[in-house]
């Protein structure tokens, strides 16, 4: 992942030192993920993205109960999507609940940079994505 100079790719111990303001804000990790910290304190995952040239964003999780390290494979996941000109959010409306599963799937494939497992195959044919 290629890191902006400017920006600190965010650690555990970082996000466990965030304290929530009267304000929604953002904390960077690069290539569009971040961390969303809301006034009350909870901590979502989200990956802005451009798509058919418009802004799109992607909900990847919650922290604590999606990790760093869980955020970054998911990430990668929906980056993988659209570089193969498919939307993830589209494919996570059309796909109800099976997206969570379909991104399980790739963080537990041993080569999970270079190919989409079977699951997300099939729904990308039967979804017509």
């Amino acid at each position: 992942m290629h890191q902006n100079s400017s920006v600190r790719m965010l650690t555990e111990t970082r996000i466990k030192a965030i304290k929530p303001v009267r304000y929604l804000k953002k904390y960077s990790d690069g290539g569009g993920l971040y961390l969303l910290v809301t006034p009350k304190g909870a901590r979502c995952w989200r990956y802005r993205y451009r798509f058919a040239k418009r802004d799109k964003k992607l909900s990847l999780g919650t922290y604590p109960l999606t990790s760093l390290a869980s955020a970054r494979v998911r990430h990668q996941f929906a980056r993988s999507l659209v570089a193969r000109g498919i939307d993830p959010a589209a494919l996570k409306s059309q796909s109800r609940g099976d997206f969570v599963a379909m991104m399980r799937e790739w963080e537990m494939m041993p080569a999970h940079l270079s190919a989409l497992p079977p699951s997300v195959v099939e729904a990308i044919r039967i979804l017509g994505l």
